[in-house]
């Protein structure tokens, strides 16, 4: 079930979009990917079924509400918090709140229809379009996992079997994913480890790992993280040396 109309403040956000706005410094930019990132944010939908105890089924039909630009561009329309909704609507909403890599699965997935996603309107206006993900994705790789940083790999103790069968059947809908490999990994220095995916693919990651991160949401538990890299990464290509791919896709034979 998807709980709808859950408040949703965004102060860390806000205080860093302004911080953007006023100084456009390289310190303020890598704090404004973060802040981003780490977000959820309003997001006025129609929903087919009705609505009891603020939960929805999650079959349910979600569609997005949108703003239209002088080109004729729709954008989902999302919010930090109340008080931006209130500007652009008065009318009591359905929301739901995504996170920014959900957002950025939609958007890829609807891209026919949608140019991206708007934070905030009528307030500070942060325009994210698949290029923009790009580039926060690079910005995010460069303050990331660094070349000479001792990474422990393991197995997880509980395998997260619900998890895997998920990412396998829409690994099998991404024509440019080949396989994908799972690991438990523990940064030299840390005291807790997160999941690892390594995946081989073909296409552009940031056309490709919004959308895993966003088909994950709702299947990693709570306090659980996860990272991905590319498997021709130096790291995933030792990583997977005398390992078993979770997933591999299945070369279909003519005859």
């Amino acid at each position: 079930m998807i709980k709808v109309n859950k408040p949703v403040t965004n102060p860390e956000l806000v205080e860093s979009m302004n911080d953007f706005i006023n100084e456009k410094s390289a310190k303020n930019e890598l704090k404004l990917i973060e802040k981003i990132n780490k977000s959820h944010l309003m997001t006025p939908v129609i929903i087919s079924d009705e609505v009891k105890n603020r939960l929805i089924p999650e079959e349910t039909t979600v569609s997005f509400k949108t703003i239209t630009n002088a080109d004729n561009e729709s954008y989902i329309v999302t919010f930090t918090d109340e008080d931006e909704l209130s500007k652009w609507s008065k009318d009591k909403e359905q929301i739901l709140a995504y996170t920014y890599d959900e957002l950025n699965g939609i958007v890829l997935e609807n891209i026919n229809e949608v140019k991206g996603f708007v934070i905030n309107p009528y307030g500070q206006i942060f325009i994210i379009t698949p290029e923009v993900m790009q580039y926060f994705s690079k910005r995010k790789s460069e303050i990331g996992i660094k070349e000479d940083t001792k990474i422990m790999l393991g197995q997880p103790a509980v395998y997260p079997t619900e998890l895997v069968n998920v990412m396998s059947k829409f690994f099998e809908t991404q024509k440019e994913v080949k396989s994908a490999y799972l690991f438990l990994a523990r940064t030299e220095g840390e005291q807790k480890s997160n999941l690892l995916f390594v995946i081989d693919f073909t296409c552009e990651k940031e056309l490709l790992f919004p959308k895993i991160e966003a088909r994950m949401q709702g299947h990693i538990g709570k306090g659980e993280y996860f990272d991905m890299i590319s498997m021709d990464s130096s790291l995933g290509t030792s990583a997977v040396k005398n390992s078993t791919p979770f997933y591999k896709k299945q070369v279909r034979k003519l005859f």
